[in-house]
This record gives C-alpha cells, sequence and structure tokens, in this order.
C-alpha cells in the first residue's frame, strides 16, 4: 500500500503542476488542482476501505505521513481558492493588511495546537499509537469528522487531519508572503509614481 500511494502521490503532484501551468484564470486552475487532488485522494480512500495494514509501523506511517500529504493539497488549494475570493484587488495597501491577516493563520494554529506542533515538528514518535491510530467514532466524538473521511469513518484518526492543516498552512503562507512583497512592491511603485506627478 506505501509503495503504491507514494506512486499515486507522484502522479497526483503532476497532474497538479499541468493544472498551474494551464493559462486562463486563476479561479479555475485553483479548482483544476483542488479536483486532481481530491480524485487522487478518493482513489486512495477506496483502496483504503478494504486494506488490512502488515504492521501498526504501516498503519502509522499511513496516518501521519500518507493521509496529510493528500489532504494537505486538498487544503491548500481551497485556501488559495478562498483567498482569492475575499481578497481586495483595487488598493495595495488593502492587499498588505490582507496578506498579513492571512499569515497569522498559521500562528494561530500553532498556538491552538502548541503540544502537537512541537511533537510534530520535534520528530517526536511517542505518543504515535495514540495520534495516528484509527479510534473509534464513540472515543472521537470531540473530533471533527471531515468530509474527506465520508464513507471511510473506520479509518479516521485524531491527528492525521492535524498534519495536513500544518502542511497546507506552512505552504499558503509562503504563497501570501511572496503576495505581500508584491504589494508592498506596487504601494512604493505607486507612491513613487504619485510623487512625480
Amino acid at each position: 500500500m506505501i509503495q503504491k500511494t507514494d506512486k499515486l502521490y507522484s502522479e497526483m503532484k503532476e497532474a497538479i503542476a499541468f493544472c498551474e501551468q494551464e493559462a486562463g484564470f486563476f479561479i479555475r486552475r485553483m479548482e483544476c488542482c483542488y479536483n486532481k487532488a481530491l480524485s487522487y485522494w478518493q482513489h486512495v480512500s477506496d483502496e483504503l476501505k478494504d486494506y488490512s495494514f502488515t504492521s501498526v509501523a504501516e498503519e502509522i506511517d499511513f496516518f501521519k505521513r500518507i493521509k496529510p500529504l493528500f489532504i494537505a493539497e486538498l487544503e491548500y488549494y481551497n485556501m488559495r481558492y478562498q483567498a482569492e475570493l475575499v481578497k481586495p484587488s483595487r488598493s495595495p495597501k488593502d492587499l498588505q493588511k490582507f496578506c498579513v491577516n492571512e499569515m497569522h493563520r498559521l500562528a494561530r494554529f500553532i498556538g491552538a495546537n502548541k503540544e502537537f506542533y512541537e511533537y510534530y515538528k520535534g520528530g517526536g514518535t511517542e505518543k504515535d499509537h495514540e495520534y495516528y491510530l484509527p479510534v473509534e467514532r464513540e472515543q472521537a466524538r470531540q473530533e471533527p469528522l471531515f468530509s474527506y473521511d465520508r464513507g471511510n469513518e473506520s479509518r479516521t484518526t485524531r491527528y492525521s487531519y492535524k498534519v495536513a492543516e500544518l502542511l497546507a498552512l506552512e505552504r499558503y503562507t509562503e504563497d501570501v508572503f511572496q503576495e505581500l512583497k508584491k504589494a508592498k512592491a506596487a504601494a512604493t511603485e505607486s507612491r513613487a509614481t504619485l510623487a512625480i506627478l
């Protein structure tokens, strides 16, 4: 299963790269990327329904590393899509404010999940059985069941989604930082143009 999902992940990244390069509206490219990621995740999820892991280590690896990679792609393109719908487009100053606020999303996530963040980023393994093995839904009522797990509820874990969200936020924050730099440059250019007039 692990080799197959690693191969599917590589294929998904290639398909997404193709979507990213297509001409046309940004929103359409993000939709294409999201739909490719969703299609590949559904394929993995379908395979998972009837799959029996060969060991606990393989199961933990799947829920700690593999599932979050796929879900992170979905979340990342959803974040970019949503941001594009609401970001200000007229004023570089408003865009700067928007970018700064969006960049705080990662800090808020880290603040709300400090213990887990330190565990994950520090390469912790001692809580992997608790964090990355599926739990009965009754035991995990406090944990939301995300739409990506619908139809495969027995294969949800407490922290796979948190890893995915973290990966997506890290990548998204880097994109927003680059956009902030462009907005600052545009604001500087705009001020320079006004000074000439």
